[in-house]
């Protein structure tokens, strides 16, 4: 089904054996949701191996218990400490004073959204009717997209062999009881100096966030610079200077950047004009002093210069 979906989301499970202890780990639903999450944002997809580090480093930092769950507020610690950018936090909190779905509905798809549930037992596939948590209360899942019929999650309570994304409604996720949430990035790029331009690729690579927003709904082509769904950013030569809605980027702002260019043009236009109009003008008479003339033609006979 049409959609929207990160590109480097992948499908893990949180059950597995860690090879050190020879341990079944089975409560690490959030370090699953958080090593998907990093994976896309650090644009890698996430392997076994990352959820058995993370979860390791959790353990060693105290922020997961012996059998690996874990808060909202340890999660974001732990991302922070894998070099991440923690867009939007809302830790712990039954029922969640925040609006999630808001959220949602501005990240899905370009971010990864890692949510807490407090009823995951009434999470239900809306296209396989599958029930991953019958019998679970507390759970984390990452949502890594959306389409028409809900958001697009990797549910790690699945066996590692069989794991296929879950396909959740507004309503299912609702009935869930969210209890808190993250939305994961990876740190922008520092700005560029006042006055200067990116190219539309480097503000894509230096924002994924924005740069997925931008690239993934309105691909148009023959057009250079960045497209709000309506309008096209303010750029010159395939350079991004601006927003349309006047936002900051490069230190420019977009509306000042037009008024200026604007009054420039049309200062040229008429420095242009009077040039033209001084270049076709016949040149005037000089003035003769007829007193002088004569004075001087008499000094030069006088001195034999004549």
């Amino acid at each position: 089904m049409a959609g929207v979906i990160l590109a480097d989301a992948m499908r893990l499970s949180e059950f597995y054996v860690d090879p050190r202890s020879g341990k079944f780990m089975n409560g690490t639903c959030g370090e699953t949701a958080l090593t998907v999450a990093l994976g896309c944002v650090q644009q890698r997809p996430a392997q076994l191996g990352d959820l058995e580090r993370i979860t390791n480093d959790m353990l060693a930092q105290g922020l997961a218990s012996a059998n690996g769950a874990s808060t909202v507020t340890a999660l974001a610690a732990e991302a922070r400490r894998q070099g991440a950018v923690v867009r939007v936090e809302a830790d712990y909190a039954e029922p969640l004073t925040f609006d999630w779905h808001a959220t949602l509905l501005a990240y899905a798809g370009y971010a990864p959204v890692i949510l807490e549930v407090a009823a995951a037992h009434n999470l239900r596939d809306v296209e396989t009717g599958a029930a991953d948590e019958a019998q679970v209360d507390y759970h984390y899942i990452v949502i890594i997209g959306r389409q028409s019929d809900g958001y697009v999650a990797n549910d790690g309570d699945q066996l590692a062999s069989n794991v296929t994304w879950r396909v959740y409604s507004y309503a299912d996720l609702a009935s869930a009881v969210p209890c808190g949430l993250l939305v994961i990035d990876r740190p922008a790029a520092p700005p560029p100096a006042k006055g200067a331009a990116m190219t539309i690729e480097e503000f894509v690579a230096a924002n994924p966030v924005l740069g997925a927003i931008i690239r993934a709904p309105y691909p148009v082509a023959g057009k250079t610079g960045v497209l709000d769904g309506t309008q096209e950013a303010v750029c010159q030569n395939g350079k991004v200077l601006a927003f349309p809605d006047g936002s900051i980027v490069g230190g420019i702002c977009g509306t000042q950047l037009l008024a200026a260019e604007a009054e420039v043009t049309t200062l040229t236009a008429q420095v242009q004009d009077l040039a033209a109009k001084l270049a076709a003008a016949p040149a005037a008479a000089t003035p003769v002093d007829e007193a002088a003339t004569a004075a001087i033609a008499a000094l030069k006979h006088a001195l034999g210069l004549s």
